[in-house]
């Protein structure tokens, strides 16, 4: 079974565990999910995957056409299905809190790597940088939200839509 863990400097919420675990092919309905549920309606549009996407959220927030939202959520999965697994990971950890997320695995065969591709052994990073204590590691910027939430709107608009959308799955 290939996963895909993310582990946070503390505890991921509802649990108390610092590594949350998903299956790959269950990463596209995780991320759309997890959307889904963002309840700041402002940082929902802002992590869109897709510039097309973004706009067509905010234009629908603005006019309140909750005609046009089952079209935009299934246009949402359809971008996330297209999205490769790297574009995905990156997706999930944007919408919660990329700045605590400290790594992620990739688990094939039962070998952790540090990309998707699996060309990266985990145990290859580790020998780095036990034999380079001096090499900085990078830090993802900090996009989490600092904006009122505005949830309460989106679950108004697209809430037939989502229904919808989960009913048909």
């Amino acid at each position: 079974m290939d996963t895909v863990a993310f582990v946070k400097d503390h505890g991921w919420p509802g649990t108390d565990s610092r590594v949350y675990e998903i299956r790959v092919s269950n990463l596209v309905a995780m991320c759309v999910s997890c959307w889904v549920l963002l309840e700041d309606g402002r940082f929902s549009g802002d992590v869109l995957p897709d510039e097309g996407l973004r706009e067509r959220y905010f234009t629908l927030c603005e006019r309140g056409n909750a005609s046009q939202a089952k079209a935009f959520i299934d246009d949402l999965w359809q971008t996330a299905d297209d999205m490769g697994l790297e574009e995905l990971a990156d997706w999930f950890a944007e919408m919660n809190d990329p700045t605590t997320i400290t790594a992620r695995y990739w688990t094939h065969d039962g070998v952790e790597y540090l990309d998707a591709a699996h060309t990266l052994p985990r145990s290859e990073m580790d020998r780095f940088r036990s034999e380079n204590p001096n090499a900085k590691r990078s830090k993802q910027p900090n996009k989490w939200p600092l904006s009122p939430s505005h949830g309460r709107a989106k679950e108004r608009l697209f809430e037939s839509a989502l229904l919808e959308t989960y009913m048909n799955v």
